[in-house]
């Protein structure tokens, strides 16, 4: 049997669910984990790895999840979020049970330098077949030359380099593993229409405005970006997408420039862009497209006055606030 992450997240509630059922489904993935690591997809793995930890074996000891091989991913992304801001573990690490020490810690750190030097070198390799592998790397790398060209401008040396690189990468894969989740489960990518324009929602738009807008303590070197901090399902940002410019298409009506929309949300104003995309399809005709290529809060004073300059009217749409010309 199949299960979904929405379910698997109500089967986290203990409230909510039935024991006998959670036990089955604990039952069906531990069997599913020792004899086909494959069959399970990643909701499962980080959703059974989270539990073995809680689990005992026939001498009732405790499981330690760095004993299943297929949980290696599920802990890294687990024990990312535990020193994503301290990678080399310089500082005090405190979870749920207490603070991490001695042998945990030190096993912890190896692990995320392990997953560091393999994903940069996957990173560095500019010939992807897999477009989502592509885009993310390709972003990682643009990055990379950022931070390069910071550190020269600002005298820093090669140990801080390094360590915003480190920073870097580690978030790079954390992006991919989450964004692949949801993928697993959505569509690759899926078109709207505005105005009689086709819309393209896809992998790139995810990945680019991760990577680009938000997790802003761990971009130093983007010093001229703007952040996403609250209001937002990032872990489900297409569907945000979806959203947003389902409400811009009731109240367009000609509006759309074919660039960029601009609205506000709980008080915030943001834009999203736009870049067209032709292709030759069937019958020799072409296809054009309209790709989200980022999506972020305007915060630059000379683009909220163009915005409060050029768009006169604001209209209501499912909650948003749009301005139109």
């Amino acid at each position: 049997m199949k299960y979904y992450k929405d379910q698997l997240e109500y089967l986290g509630n203990p409230y909510l669910t039935d024991m006998d059922e959670i036990k089955r489904v604990i039952s069906n993935l531990m069997e599913r984990l020792n004899q086909d690591c494959s069959s399970l997809s990643i909701a499962e793995k980080d959703w059974i790895c989270s539990k073995i930890q809680i689990l005992h074996n026939e001498k009732d000891e405790l499981l330690d999840p760095y004993d299943f091989p297929c949980c290696d991913e599920s802990i890294f992304y687990d024990r990312y979020l535990w020193y994503f801001n301290n990678l080399e573990g310089f500082y005090p690490v405190r979870i749920w049970k207490g603070e991490v020490t001695g042998h945990d810690k030190e096993r912890d750190i190896q692990m995320l330098e392990r997953h560091h030097q393999s994903w940069k070198a996957i990173i560095l390799n500019n010939s992807h077949s897999d477009s989502l592998l592509n885009n993310i790397s390709t972003e990682t790398r643009h990055q990379l030359r950022e931070i390069e060209r910071y550190c020269r401008k600002a005298f820093l040396g090669a140990n801080k380099r390094k360590a915003l690189e480190k920073e870097l990468i580690l978030h790079s894969k954390f992006v991919f593993r989450y964004v692949q989740a949801f993928y697993e489960e959505n569509a690759p990518h899926w078109t709207m229409v505005v105005d009689g324009k086709n819309i393209l929602i896809d992998s790139f738009s995810y990945v680019h405005t991760l990577l680009r807008h938000f997790g802003k303590s761990l971009k130093e070197h983007q010093d001229d970006k703007s952040y996403h901090v609250e209001g937002l399902d990032y872990k489900n940002l297409p569907l945000e997408f979806g959203r947003i410019i389902s409400a811009y298409s009731k109240i367009s009506s000609g509006h759309f420039d074919e660039q960029k929309i601009f609205f506000k949300m709980n008080g915030k104003i943001y834009a999203i862009w736009f870049r067209e995309f032709k292709s030759n399809i069937r019958g020799g005709r072409v296809l054009s497209e309209f790709r989200v290529q980022t999506f972020y809060p305007v915060e630059d004073p000379k683009e909220l006055k163009r915005i409060n300059n050029d768009y006169t009217k604001e209209v209501e749409s499912n909650g948003l606030i749009f301005f139109l010309k």
